[in-house]
């Protein structure tokens, strides 16, 4: 976990795959900066394994609701999360068996 100025966290958790291992489901997730005035920030989930996995989006506080993406193998999923007065925190898992969760905190000014 890093803690920062301004609600900045940033949290990593579950088991890593090892290098060159993709016959199960390979998440990863970016989150990019929005331009100014935008009232999302856009959140990129990744699978690059050889299963589909899920990933679950959900508000620890400010605005958004849970919400479940479905990604096919090699492929990605943008999901536009809301800002509430630029102030953001969500958790993603995915449904790899891992413990996957990564944990995205903020503001944008």
């Amino acid at each position: 976990t890093v803690h920062g100025p301004d609600g900045f966290v940033r949290r990593f958790a579950g088991t890593v795959v090892r290098a060159g291992q993709d016959d199960v489901a390979v998440p990863s997730v970016t989150a990019a900066a929005p331009a100014p005035g935008a009232t999302t920030v856009a959140v990129l989930l990744a699978n690059s394994g050889r299963t589909e996995t899920s990933f679950t989006l959900a508000p620890n506080d400010f605005a958004g609701t849970t919400q479940t993406a479905w990604v096919a193998p090699g492929g990605s999923v943008t999901v536009n999360w809301p800002l509430d007065q630029g102030r953001y925190d969500l958790t993603v898992t995915a449904g790899t068996g891992t413990r996957f969760a990564q944990r995205y905190a903020g503001r944008l000014h």
